[in-house]
């Protein structure tokens, strides 16, 4: 039997780095030259090896999104604790119509992952938890 071929088409984003320098991804990745799909899996530094891993079509991965929110919705946060909805409409170089939350632009905006009003909001977050958590 031959070695399946891929090709990695969109690198999304790291889920984990593990000591010995593998790491967990989640790329958009063509298998025997098929459809692309979301792929999560352990790959190494150099991307030659990898580890078994799942791969969704879209509708599956949206679905999963959808999944993941509800879990991790801010009304399973421990009441009282600060959240920060942050509205990407009160940026003023976002491009959407008002009110888009960062949620929203993740899952429909394609310049997502290089958006610097994103990073804006990002940071403006990160801020927001760092004052606050001590509260």
């Amino acid at each position: 039997m031959s070695e399946p071929t891929y090709e990695v088409i969109k690198h999304i984003g790291r889920i984990a780095t593990y000591p010995s320098g593998w790491t967990k991804e989640l790329n958009v990745v063509s298998w025997n030259g098929g459809t692309e799909k979301y792929d999560i899996r352990d790959w190494d530094a150099t991307h030659e090896h990898m580890s078994r891993g799942i791969t969704l079509h879209k509708d599956e991965a949206m679905k999963l999104f959808e999944l993941l929110q509800d879990k991790f919705a801010p009304a399973e946060m421990a009441e009282g604790e600060p959240q920060a909805d942050i509205q990407l409409g009160e940026y003023k170089c976002c491009r959407h119509e008002n009110p888009v939350t960062v949620e929203w632009c993740e899952a429909n905006c394609e310049k997502y992952y290089s958006c610097d009003t994103v990073a804006n909001a990002d940071d403006d977050h990160k801020r927001f938890y760092e004052e606050n958590e001590d509260q």
